[in-house]
């Protein structure tokens, strides 16, 4: 999957539906448990629209129409956006959910693995990228990972994976993270998260709040 699709699915999920080109996300190759002992979580289920952009809602559920031999907790969602010129986008994210201690976790794939037409083998589609939330009184509020936070964790070796850097001056002394690739497995990256490593990857930066519609 290109690099530009997978930040616009990232953003898409928090509500950010435009990305510069110096926009970067995070990416796993693993996700943080296995999709078929996911459960389906029901609160996500139903319409939310971020209170931030009016004009684009997110529908999430399960695919009516699903590939063969998928997992019953992978879940869709589509989100649709009209603008002033009456143009019409549409995207999809599929996911599923990881809960680990007393926190929530997406796991976002292509949908192309779940949709009908294909067929789940078992194995697991990769890249991930991965959203904490949380849902209380119709709201659901998203957090996607740092990016400097977690390229900070891969550099100090507190989790495995790779640092990409581009030249921030002309002199190329100083770089900044143009994306971060995790290598950790499934159980040492939840295990992490699980000792509270979170708190450092999922900040404040990063965080959206959905309202559902009723």
């Amino acid at each position: 999957m290109r690099v530009s699709t997978l930040k616009r699915r990232a953003r898409l999920f928090v509500g950010l539906l435009f990305l510069s080109t110096t926009s970067c996300v995070v990416e796993s190759s693993h996700p943080l448990s296995d999709p078929a002992e996911a459960k389906p979580d029901a609160r996500l289920a139903g319409q939310w629209r971020d209170p931030e952009k009016a004009r684009s809602d997110m529908y999430v559920g399960r695919p009516k129409l699903a590939a063969e031999g998928l997992p019953a907790g992978v879940m869709i969602a589509h989100t649709i956006t009209t603008f002033v010129d009456n143009e019409v986008d549409h995207t999809a994210q599929a996911f599923f959910v990881t809960k680990i201690g007393n926190e929530h976790y997406l796991n976002l794939f292509d949908p192309k693995h779940c949709l009908e037409g294909s067929k789940w083998d078992g194995e697991k589609p990769s890249p991930f990228l991965l959203v904490k939330y949380v849902v209380a009184d119709d709201r659901l509020t998203v957090w996607t990972m740092d990016l400097d936070a977690t390229a900070k964790a891969v550099e100090d070796g507190k989790l495995k994976g790779t640092v990409q850097r581009k030249k921030a001056d002309k002199a190329g002394k100083k770089t900044t993270v143009s994306g971060v690739r995790l290598t950790v497995t499934s159980e040492n990256l939840a295990a992490f998260l699980n000792k509270g490593g979170g708190k450092s990857l999922f900040t404040e930066n990063s965080k959206v709040t959905y309202i559902r519609v009723k």
